[in-house]
C-alpha cells in the first residue's frame, strides 16, 4: 500500500507539472565570414549542434570528447599533402594519377621464385596492399577531425587545411586523381586491377570524408572554383562508373560491394546536386539489394561464404546503416522504419547481430580458424545506431561494451540527439508515448525500487532508477497522446481542460495496475 501511494504521488505531480512545461529546440548553422554555408550528408549537423551547444555552457559531460576531436584536428594540422603521386608504384596505364593497389587479401606466392601469381588468403589482409589508398585514407583521418573541429569552433585554421588537402587530392593538376578506378586490387600475374568500391565506401562514410566535403563549403579558403571542380570530380566518376565495365560489375555485386557502390553514388548525387542519380542509387539498395542480402532470420547469407564472416556481417549492416542516413527520406523512404512484405528490416540485421556484439552468443559461423573481435567498433556502430532509430536502448546496449568513448562516435552521434528525436515516456520505442508505455513500465516492477532500471523499466532521465522524477519529465514534455514524434516539429501541450482529466484518470489507471502487479 505504502507503494501504491508513493507511485501515485509521483503521478499525480507529474500531471500538475504537466500543464506548465513545453519544449524549445534551436538548430544552428555554421557560416564563416565570407565563406559559404556547411553542408552534411551523413552526419547531422543539428546533432552537431547539440554538442556545440553543451560545449559553450561548459558542460563537462562533453568536454573531453570535444577536447579529443580538437586534438586531432590540431595534429592534422601538420599532415599531408596527400597525392595519388606520392606513391613510387605507377598504375599499369603509365599514368600516375591513376589511384593504385594490390588485391587485400593477396600475398606472394611462396612457392614460386618471383612470387607470382599471387594467391588469395580471404581473412587475412596484406598489409603491404594499400599503395595510393594509404595516401587516400590519410586524407580521410585528417580532414574528418578537421571538419568536426571547424564546425564546432570556427577556427579557420581547420577549414583552411581541409580547403588545401582536398585541393591537392582532387583539383591541382599536378597532384589529382583521375576521377576513375581502374587499378585497385591488382593482384600480379592473375589480375590487372579492378573497381574496390569498399575503399571509397570507408572514406566516405567510416570516415565521413562526405560531409567534410560539405562543411569546408563554409570556409573563405574554399572559393567557389574549388566548390565547382570537386563537383565536377564527383560527377565525372559517376559517368566513368556508370559506363565502365568495372562500374557494371561493381553495381551488380549483391554483396557489400554493392552495398558500397550504392552508398558511394547515393553520396556523390546529394553532394554535386544530381538528386536523381542520388535516389537511383538509394532505391536500388532499397527496391533490389537488401532483398537478396538479409535474410528472414535477419542473418547475411551472402558475408557466411567469406571467411572472417563475422567482420563482414559487422561491415555490410555498418555500410547499409550510412546508405540509409545519407539517402534517408529519397524516394519517400526511410531505410530506418523500411521493412519488406516478408518483415525483412535493417533493424531486423541489427538485432540478428546484437547478442554476437555483445558477448551473449558466441559466432560459430566459420569454425576452425579464429578472427579478432571488433569491440570497439561495435561500440561506435551501437551509438550511431542509437541515433539512427532514435532507440536509447542501443545506448544501454553501447555501454555494456568496455568503452564510454571512441573516436569522434560521441561528438558526431551524440547520446543527447537520441532522447531529443523521441517522446520521453515511449518505453517500447514504437515512436508514441501513450497508455501502452506506461502500462509496460509498471509491468516491469521497478517503480520506487533500489534496482537498476533501463528506458523499458521507466528510467527516462538516466539515472539507472524508475521514480517520479521520470514521469514528471515524461508528462512535463507534452508528449502523451500525441502521436509520432518529429524531431523539427514543436511538442504541443494539451489544454489544461484536458490535462486534469487525462490526470485524473490516468491516476486511477495506474493505481489499479500497480495494485494488481506488486
Amino acid at each position: 500500500m505504502r507503494e501504491l501511494k508513493r507511485f501515485s504521488r509521483g503521478l499525480l505531480l507529474a500531471g500538475l507539472l504537466f500543464l506548465f512545461a513545453s519544449h524549445l529546440q534551436t538548430n544552428g548553422v555554421l557560416r564563416a565570414s565570407e565563406g559559404g554555408e556547411a553542408r552534411s550528408f551523413l552526419v547531422s549537423l543539428d546533432h552537431l549542434d547539440l554538442i556545440k551547444q553543451a560545449w559553450l555552457r561548459g558542460d563537462p559531460s562533453v568536454k573531453s570528447d570535444v577536447d579529443r576531436v580538437i586534438s586531432r584536428a590540431n595534429k592534422a594540422l601538420t599532415l599531408g599533402p596527400y597525392s595519388v603521386v606520392n606513391t613510387p608504384e605507377v598504375a599499369p596505364s603509365g599514368d600516375p594519377h591513376d589511384l593504385l593497389s594490390y588485391g587485400y587479401y593477396s600475398w606472394p606466392n611462396p612457392n614460386t621464385a618471383d612470387g607470382t601469381p599471387w594467391i588469395r588468403r580471404d581473412g587475412h589482409g596484406n598489409p603491404d596492399s594499400h599503395l595510393d589508398w594509404d595516401q587516400f585514407y590519410g586524407l580521410a583521418r585528417a580532414v574528418e577531425p578537421l571538419s568536426v573541429a571547424y564546425y564546432l569552433t570556427g577556427d579557420e585554421r581547420y577549414g583552411g587545411k581541409m580547403a588545401s588537402l582536398f585541393r591537392t587530392w582532387f583539383l591541382d593538376e599536378e597532384t589529382r586523381m583521375n576521377p576513375r578506378d581502374l587499378y585497385s586490387s591488382v593482384i600480379p600475374g592473375r589480375s590487372p586491377g579492378s573497381f574496390a568500391t569498399p575503399g571509397f565506401g570507408n572514406a566516405l562514410g567510416g570516415r565521413r570524408m562526405i560531409d567534410a566535403m560539405g562543411i569546408v563549403e563554409a570556409s573563405p579558403s574554399w572559393t567557389e572554383t574549388d566548390e565547382a571542380g570537386l563537383k565536377q570530380w564527383t560527377r565525372d566518376f559517376t559517368v566513368w562508373a556508370e559506363t565502365d565495365r568495372f562500374g557494371e560489375v561493381q553495381r551488380n555485386e549483391p554483396s557489400n560491394h554493392g552495398t558500397n557502390y550504392d552508398f558511394m553514388f547515393t553520396a556523390f548525387g546529394l553532394y554535386n546536386g544530381d538528386i536523381a542519380s542520388a535516389e537511383k542509387n538509394y532505391l536500388n539498395y532499397v527496391n533490389d539489394r537488401m532483398l537478396g542480402q538479409i535474410a528472414e532470420d535477419g542473418s547475411n547469407p551472402l558475408e557466411m561464404l567469406r571467411a572472417n564472416n563475422r567482420l563482414y556481417h559487422r561491415y555490410n549492416l555498418n555500410r547499409a546503416m550510412e546508405l540509409a542516413a545519407v539517402g534517408r527520406g529519397l524516394g519517400g523512404v526511410d531505410l530506418f522504419d523500411y521493412e519488406t512484405e516478408d518483415g525483412r528490416s535493417l533493424r531486423l540485421a541489427l538485432d540478428y547481430f546484437l547478442p554476437y556484439m555483445l558477448g551473449d552468443k558466441e559466432w560459430d559461423q566459420w569454425p576452425g580458424e579464429e578472427f579478432p573481435l571488433e569491440l570497439s567498433t561495435y561500440y561506435m556502430v551501437l551509438r550511431s545506431a542509437a541515433v539512427y532509430f532514435a532507440d536509447p536502448t542501443l545506448l544501454e546496449q553501447a555501454n555494456r561494451l568496455p568503452f564510454r568513448s571512441m573516436g569522434f562516435i560521441n561528438v558526431t552521434h551524440p547520446e543527447s540527439a537520441v532522447y531529443a528525436s523521441i517522446w520521453t515516456g515511449d518505453a517500447n520505442v514504437d515512436g508514441e508515448f501513450t497508455s501502452e508505455d506506461l502500462v509496460m513500465v509498471l509491468q516491469a516492477g521497478k517503480y520506487g525500487e533500489a534496482v537498476n532500471a533501463g528506458w523499458a523499466d521507466g528510467d527516462w532521465n538516466q539515472d539507472r532508477r524508475f521514480d517520479s522524477t521520470d514521469l514528471i519529465n515524461a508528462f512535463a514534455e507534452g508528449g502523451y497522446e500525441q502521436g509520432p514524434f518529429k524531431l523539427k516539429s514543436p511538442r504541443v501541450v494539451p489544454e489544461p481542460s484536458t490535462l486534469s482529466v487525462l490526470g485524473l484518470a490516468l491516476l486511477c489507471i495506474f493505481s489499479f495496475r500497480k495494485a494488481v502487479f506488486v
